[in-house]
C-alpha cells in the first residue's frame, strides 16, 4: 500500500495555482536579474537582493510548501531553524567583509 492511498491529507495545488506560483517566481528571479545588473550602489543593490530573495523564499513556503495554512507551531518549527541560519549567514558576510577590509588580521 502507498503513502499516498486512501484519504491522507495533504497540500494539493491545481495545476492554475501551479502556474501562478511559477509566474509569480519568475517575476521575482527577473527582478533579482534586473537589480543585479543595475548599476546603483553596492549597499543599496544588495538591500534589494537581500529583500527579493527574502520575499521569493516566503512566498514558495506559505504558498508553494503550504505553510501558510498550517497551525502556528507547525510555521515555529519552520521558521526557527530558517531565522537560525540566516543569522549564521549574516555572521559569515560580516566575518567576509572585516577581513576584506583589514579590520580583522587572518
Amino acid at each position: 500500500m502507498s503513502a499516498d492511498a486512501g484519504s491522507a491529507k495533504g497540500h494539493h495545488l491545481t495545476p492554475a495555482q501551479t502556474w501562478v506560483i511559477l509566474g509569480v517566481l519568475v517575476v521575482l528571479t527577473g527582478l533579482e536579474v534586473v537589480v543585479a545588473m543595475s548599476h546603483g550602489s553596492r549597499g543599496l543593490v544588495t538591500g534589494v537582493l537581500l529583500v527579493l530573495v527574502i520575499a521569493q523564499a516566503a512566498y514558495f513556503a506559505l504558498v508553494a510548501m503550504g505553510l501558510g495554512s498550517e497551525t502556528r507551531t507547525m510555521k515555529q518549527l519552520v521558521a526557527v531553524p530558517l531565522l537560525i541560519a540566516a543569522v549564521y549567514a549574516l555572521v559569515l558576510v560580516a566575518d567576509a567583509v572585516w577581513r576584506a577590509a583589514g579590520w580583522v588580521s587572518t
